[in-house]
């Protein structure tokens, strides 16, 4: 399990991309990897070594349960941001969507400035491949708002593999094109499996300028019956793939496919000129894995980050083994079982009761924190698991400050919770 302990961006600007930190100290300036040797400390070492980083960390490894399972530390530095001035005279009121999220033309960072040249002025394909919260969906909105303003046909299609990442950049789209003027209202549509059969999805067709969708509703909807969407499929110049990462295997490979018979579609019946954007903040080989997505070569990588970076800490936590299958561990809520490693005549404590017992430490020292876990039912046993040890430990007025969040939700449970984590409503997420 992997532990991220991270300050809030150091920068005054607005961040596109939501985030949720710890709320940690100020944190010192240290090179990077100065110490990430902890792997080969002396057992005890860690918890001095760690401590030393102050706030939640040091309160942590001062726990009774702590037995030195953090087995690696890497410090990243803050890094102030880098700037550049847009060479492409944007349209005005491009400008004004700017100019309302505090941007002046100006401050744009360094890689934004890069993508917006290659995309309108170079009239080429752009892979970002920059850091969460780096600003990457200003790059695309503002491609898209300068074909809104000068073709009063244009459309747009953003791409998100989840429905809460495409409803999270539907909002701000929302803000960004509605508020400068450069779409109506209505003119931005959602198009997924909860938009209603009928008038709602007639609606999308027939008015939308932009459409956030995902792949599947392309694959089963729109390519099958293209001529019905004949008005936006004739007008699109923007394709934006966000989280391009996680079209790999089998899953990548369908993706891929229904890019390319998207662009081959729009090229062949409608001679639509269609400019792909892609966006990532993990993927490692950026070039190489977007022109096999859609078959396109010459697309230009923007990797050189130039965004602000909050100082941050990265632990690797690993539970601690016991010998002997005879030994029981001692849990505070007294009902769990220990499930043995296979192969192994040692004992490993359960890294779901670990990361359970972080999460209540934290919220009850009043910190922020979001924990991912591998499968839904993981998910809600982990949930589970913490609120009884917030009751054990007398917190129970904390129960209402964590959420789990996974898929199988009813639409409005979801919507709710999607709320709660993006206000800042609650301590958790799982």
């Amino acid at each position: 399990m992997s532990w991220l302990n991270e300050e809030h961006q150091p920068d005054d600007r607005t961040s596109w991309d939501s985030q949720i930190s710890l709320n940690a100290p100020d944190i010192p300036e240290v090179a990077l990897h100065e110490e990430s040797l902890v792997r080969d400390a002396e057992p005890g070492d860690t918890r001095s070594m760690v401590a030393a980083r102050g706030g939640a960390l040091q309160s942590l490894v001062h726990t009774d349960w702590y037995k030195d399972q953090v087995v690696h530390m890497e410090v990243e530095n803050r890094a102030a941001p880098e700037y550049a001035e847009l060479k492409y005279d944007i349209h005005p009121k491009v400008v004004d969507g700017c100019r309302a999220l505090g941007i002046e033309k100006h401050k744009f960072y360094k890689h934004q400035a890069e993508a917006v040249e290659h995309l309108l002025r170079l009239e080429t394909d752009v892979m970002l491949a920059t850091a969460t919260a780096s600003g990457k969906s200003l790059c695309y909105n503002i491609a898209a708002g300068e074909y809104f303003a000068s073709d009063s046909n244009a459309t747009a299609l953003y791409i998100f593999p989840t429905k809460a990442l495409a409803r999270d950049q539907l909002k701000a789209a929302e803000e960004f094109f509605v508020t400068s003027k450069l779409l109506e209202t209505g003119e931005v549509q959602p198009f997924d499996g909860d938009v209603e059969y009928g008038y709602q999805r007639k609606l999308v067709r027939e008015k939308a300028r932009l459409i956030v969708t995902n792949p599947d509703i392309l694959h089963v909807t729109v390519l099958p019956k293209h001529r019905e969407w004949k008005r936006f499929l004739s007008g699109l110049r923007l394709v934006v793939i966000d989280e391009a990462h996680v079209y790999k295997g089998a899953f990548g490979i369908h993706c891929a496919m229904v890019i390319r018979r998207l662009l081959s579609l729009c090229k062949r019946e409608y001679d639509a000129n269609v400019r792909m954007t892609f966006c990532s903040a993990t993927v490692s080989n950026a070039k190489e894995h977007v022109e096999r997505l859609c078959g396109r070569s010459s697309i230009h990588t923007v990797d050189k980050d130039g965004s602000a970076k909050a100082a941050r800490t990265i632990l690797i936590w690993n539970p601690p083994l016991k010998q002997g299958a005879e030994e029981e561990e001692e849990d505070e809520t007294g009902w769990r079982k220990r499930a043995e490693v296979k192969g192994s005549k040692s004992i490993r404590r359960s890294s779901m009761f670990q990361t359970a017992r972080i999460i209540g430490h934290l919220m009850a020292a009043d910190k922020r924190v979001i924990a991912f876990s591998a499968s839904r039912k993981l998910v809600e046993i982990t949930t589970k698991t913490v609120l009884e040890l917030l009751d054990y430990k007398g917190l129970s007025h904390l129960r209402s400050q964590i959420r789990s969040y996974r898929g199988g939700y009813l639409k409005t449970e979801r919507r709710k919770n999607e709320s709660a984590l993006k206000k800042g409503a609650i301590q958790a997420g799982v």
